[in-house]
């Protein structure tokens, strides 16, 4: 993605960052958002949890999680979002532990506790 922001026309190609896929990847979702800086106006909201208490990093159980549920710091996700004028946030859940639309609810309701 480096390469991708360094190499591209900044008025011809901009990011949608997806915040699950950045953490699973092991790098700052916060210190992406400031990179894309005027580059982005929409962002997907996702969580990612760590489960299970794993001793070996080959043990650890990672999945999806309602926003708010994981392991994402979602307040300093949501202030670096308002610093660089992100416009929407796009609520996306791959898979959910039960019905879908408990899910959206949970998301939902930890949004509005962000303030959002």
């Amino acid at each position: 993605m480096d390469i991708i922001l360094n190499e591209s026309d900044p008025d011809g190609l901009h990011f949608a960052l997806d915040t699950h896929w950045l953490a699973a990847a092991g790098v700052s979702v916060v210190d992406w958002i400031y990179k894309v800086k005027g580059r982005m106006k929409i962002i997907h909201f996702k969580d990612y949890a760590i489960v299970g208490g794993a001793v070996k990093i080959e043990d650890v159980c990672k999945e999806f999680a309602e926003v708010g549920e994981g392991n994402i710091d979602w307040p300093k996700v949501i202030d670096a979002c308002r610093d660089i004028g992100v416009e929407f946030a796009i609520v996306e859940q791959d898979t959910c532990p039960g019905d879908p639309f408990d899910s959206l609810k949970i998301s939902f309701d930890n949004m509005l506790k962000f303030g959002l």
